[in-house]
């Protein structure tokens, strides 16, 4: 096994290459997001207990209101949580196969692409605005997409607000196997067109 980062491992055998990216190295920094989860369910929770003492129309329309922000950011929290505890990125390569799952507690689609339709691995780009930075941002953020590459006619994104270092380390790897994978292509098709030529 092999480390690019204290995020990312690669694992080679002879059914492929295997790379995990971890959404957080240190767990304990996720105890703050589940103390306010905590503190939001018990609010709710008491909002709702306490709605049917209310008499007044306006200020049943201004719960009923207050409830629907509080049931989304919710989930909001709720998968927040879930993904900094639970989350990785995996990517196995093998052959002329890429498959990428976004896994929770192993959960999570399975997304499938070809090598040699791959092209221009690059970092994003799409780093947050520092004011959104100063304002924590970035912590709520569950987005990867600190690197992307072009696939047939779309933009597809992975890295879990990976680090410059990591970007580049891991873009690194992933352009030796497109690159192996396009020459492959490149030498069958030259050989292709010999064997016709001959014929």
């Amino acid at each position: 096994m092999e480390f690019l980062s204290d995020r990312i491992s690669v694992v080679k055998n002879e059914a492929g290459t295997s790379i995990v990216i971890a959404a957080v190295t240190d767990k304990k920094k996720n105890r703050f997001v589940l103390l306010l989860l905590i503190l939001w369910i018990i609010g709710g929770v008491m909002m709702i207990w306490s709605f049917p003492t209310i008499s007044e129309d306006k200020t049943k329309l201004v719960v009923i209101i207050w409830l629907a922000f509080w049931a989304y950011f919710l989930y909001v929290l709720a998968r927040l949580w879930r993904w900094k505890q639970y989350g990785f990125e995996v990517i196995k390569i093998n052959g002329d196969a890429f498959k990428y799952k976004k896994d929770v507690k192993g959960r999570g689609w399975v997304n499938d692409y070809q090598l040699t339709a791959m092209k221009n691995v690059r970092p994003s780009g799409s780093d947050s605005p520092n004011w959104l930075k100063n304002i924590g941002g970035d912590f709520w953020n569950t987005d990867c997409d600190s690197i992307r590459f072009d696939y047939e006619d779309k933009e597809v994104s992975l890295g879990y607000q990976l680090s410059a270092k990591e970007q580049k380390s891991l873009i690194h790897l992933l352009s030796e196997f497109i690159t192996s994978e396009e020459q492959k292509s490149r030498r069958k098709q030259k050989s292709e067109e010999w064997e016709k030529g001959d014929s």
